[in-house]
């Protein structure tokens, strides 16, 4: 699902990056600083945005770290960055040199020009090179605005309002940098006292600091955090032996191998149901295990090569509504009067499609990591939206979640419900949860007790002292829901959030689970998950 360009290792670059390795000089013996990509670039864009007197929406701050990421793929190895001659370290430079080309490229996303030079072609130029070599474009269309800071809030505590609560936006500066869209940002002043803003985000655009206003639920978010970057590969099992994807495709014709794949590889949109029979959880509980259905959803198609580039690309939970982070890029750019219809094809990239992180693969990644953005509080975009007369799979799904005229029915196959039950689940007594694969995922609140985060904060469902972070379980189950067992049923010897005993240490989605997602989208690969499966306890609870 990853935009994918001409000529570019950048899979293979976070494959190896994103591990934190630190690279030593042994090789020229020169006394050359090791170099930690994560490291590095976070301190670098921290120190530009506080020079620049710039607060980050910290989505645009992964944003830039994926854009300097095409530049390291291309022209950084472990020879090279250990050479203080070559075109990589002389882009890189130190750190002050890398913190003033950051900050030169803040100061830009500023300024009210609709383009913007690339981080990557900024670092190539320093290097005696171009980027464009690579196959990569030098400039692309802004996927930021940014909004001013009133005076008498210079020195607020300011936060950005996310589906799984507030995000402290670091730093005082006098501007924010945020990715487009309508944003809620919370200000709390030195006397404690807070406002609400609203934002409505253009790209390459100031964008009014209003009080009050619409509320936006925010984005449901996804980054390498939910994924086992680093975990040793495991070892060679039958269950991770590719099945009918790459270059394991079976040799059939393209309706027969379409016939085979699983809704979840297709549908466009889907309507999530909270059913609760215990009668406790409220409404601010009922969104929560929603957006953590949703995030988990997020979370396992973004490491699902198989997958259609618009599969799930529209969620509603309740009546509201999250687009594809990239969807919404290209809707908000898309202008009826110039752009052809093909702007909005998601499987055909545009130059103006921000350059994401991917999702780990024990090949070389190419699943981009993709996350949700609200559309439902900004008006005007859901009137450009409803009013689309494109067939673009998603565009048609989202309409179907969001506009009264089109129905508030999405009618495919896939009606994803997690249930809450007071008595255990159909997967007997001692399990916290059952998945079963394309349909019902139960939570069971007899035994435990579970901390569920939303927009307004955390809540506790259930009264028992067993508590448990509700988001790793659902993910969990949504990975069943796609069709991935156990891996210890299936003789995968890995550490991640499948274990079929829960570990609060292991909540992380691993490359060996993704290959297995991707083998389970095949609904004839012989270790896919079909029934009920439960989650248990660890052995030492009560």
């Amino acid at each position: 699902m990853g935009l994918r360009q001409p000529f570019v290792a950048f899979g293979l670059f976070f494959s190896f990056v994103l591990l934190g390795a630190d690279l030593s000089p042994d090789a020229t013996g020169q006394s050359v600083p090791a170099f930690n990509f994560d490291t590095s670039f976070d301190d670098a864009i921290a120190q530009a945005a506080l020079d620049q007197g710039i607060r980050l929406d910290p989505q645009v701050a992964v944003d830039i770290k994926g854009d300097a990421g095409v530049f390291f793929g291309n022209f950084c190895s472990e020879s090279s960055i250990s050479d203080p001659a070559s075109e990589c370290r002389t882009g890189l430079g130190g750190h002050d040199s890398l913190a003033e080309l950051v900050g030169q490229y803040l100061k830009d996303s500023i300024s009210h020009s609709p383009q913007i030079e690339t981080l990557a072609s900024r670092l190539a130029r320093r290097a005696g090179n171009e980027i464009e070599r690579t196959g990569w474009p030098g400039s692309r269309g802004k996927a930021t605005g940014f909004v001013r800071v009133p005076a008498s809030l210079q020195d607020a505590t300011i936060s950005l309002q996310t589906a799984t609560g507030l995000r402290r936006l670091r730093g005082n500066g006098s501007t924010i940098v945020l990715n487009a869209g309508s944003r809620s940002l919370i200000a709390v002043d030195d006397s404690a006292n807070s406002s609400k803003v609203q934002v409505d985000v253009r790209p390459g655009a100031e964008a009014a600091w209003v009080d009050g206003g619409r509320t936006s639920l925010g984005r449901i978010g996804v980054s390498v955090a939910n994924y086992c970057n680093g975990s040793p590969t495991p070892a060679t099992a039958k269950a991770l032996e590719t099945f009918n994807w790459s270059r394991s495709s079976l040799s059939e014709s393209d309706n027969e191998r379409a016939a085979h794949i699983i809704p979840v590889a297709k549908q466009a949109a889907l309507d999530i149901q909270v059913v609760d029979e215990t009668g406790n959880c409220n409404a601010d509980c009922h969104l929560g295990l929603g957006i953590a259905f949703a995030q988990a959803i997020a979370v396992w198609r973004s490491g699902c090569e198989r997958c259609g580039r618009q599969a799930l690309s529209s969620i509603r939970v309740g009546t509201h509504v999250w687009l594809d982070r990239t969807a919404l890029d290209r809707l908000i750019a898309f202008d009826p009067d110039g752009d052809t219809s093909e702007f909005l094809a998601l499987s055909k990239p545009a130059i103006s499609d921000v350059v994401p992180a991917t999702a780990p693969s024990l090949t070389v990644p190419v699943s981009g990591i993709i996350g949700y953005e609200y559309v439902e509080s900004d008006s005007k975009l859901g009137s450009k939206l409803c009013g689309l007369s494109s067939q673009e799979a998603w565009v048609v799904g989202a309409q179907g979640l969001l506009c009264t005229e089109a129905g508030s029915q999405v009618g495919d196959e896939l009606h994803p419900t997690l249930v809450v039950r007071p008595q255990p689940t159909d997967c007997g007594g001692e399990a916290i949860a059952c998945g079963i694969p394309g349909g019902l995922v139960q939570i069971t609140t007899s035994r435990y007790s579970f901390n569920v985060d939303g927009p307004a904060g955390a809540v506790l469902l259930g009264d028992s002292n067993r508590q448990l972070n509700v988001a790793p379980i659902i993910l969990h189950e949504v990975g069943h829901w796609f069709g991935v067992p156990h891996p210890e049923q299936v003789d995968v010897e890995v550490e991640d959030v499948m274990a079929g005993v829960f570990d609060s240490g292991n909540t992380c989605v691993s490359a060996a689970s993704l290959t297995m997602l991707n083998n389970a989208s095949d609904d004839r690969w012989e270790f896919r998950a079909e029934t009920h499966q439960a989650l248990l306890p660890p052995p030492d609870a009560p």
